[in-house]
């Protein structure tokens, strides 16, 4: 089963496209399950009001596309670069997916939502992650440098490495494990900190 150029209020079951170009398609309002996307390339395309349930997007990407309140349940969204979508009204929540080795590098996600996510290696690196939220995700080994990381949610994430004077951090809700390196790179040792992490 393929693709329409543009659909409104549809669901789409089973759908499976390998390395293909799928050019100037509009969803809106559409509902997505089960469907294969690898190495698909969405190229200026626009999502609108869709839902991704148990989808997977391996190695996929998406220049000059438009994604606005897309939500993704589910799923391996794995080595995904998403540099290239179109940062106006970008707005997106993911919920238990893999995304690991992903790129979101200088993307606009404030208020973007990550729940019970794995993000291993993923680079955020330069985004404006502002007011987002990562609820009981595995951030082990992403990349924060340079991130906008004002009155973002870390505080049930694990893994986060965040380090003042690499990232904008304000109203910044952090997991206790993310602050002992901190204050080990500034030679300071808080053993009721330590306790609390579990540590020695």
């Amino acid at each position: 089963m393929s693709l329409p150029g543009y659909a409104e209020n549809e669901r789409f079951e089973d759908v499976a496209l390998s390395d293909a170009d799928l050019e100037g398609a509009e969803f809106e309002g559409c509902r997505f399950e089960r469907c294969r996307f690898d190495s698909v390339r969405f190229r200026r395309c626009r999502f609108e009001d869709c839902d991704f349930v148990d989808c997977d997007f391996v190695t996929c990407k998406w220049p000059e596309s438009g994604l606005r309140e897309v939500r993704f349940e589910g799923g391996r969204l794995m080595g995904i670069d998403w540099t290239g979508v179109r940062p106006f009204g970008l707005d997106l929540r993911f919920t238990g997916c893999r995304m690991d080795h992903s790129v979101f590098y200088e993307l606009p996600l404030a208020g973007a939502r990550f729940e019970r996510c794995r993000l291993r290696e993923v680079d955020f690196s330069h985004a404006d992650l502002s007011r987002a939220v990562f609820a009981d995700s595995d951030l082990g080994g992403a990349s924060l440098r340079h991130a906008n990381l004002t009155g973002a949610d870390l505080s049930t994430a694990r893994g986060a490495l965040v380090e003042p004077g690499t990232c904008t951090l304000k109203n910044t809700r952090v997991a206790v494990d993310a602050v002992l390196p901190v204050l080990a790179a500034l030679g300071l040792d808080c053993p009721e900190l330590r306790a609390l992490a579990g540590g020695a």
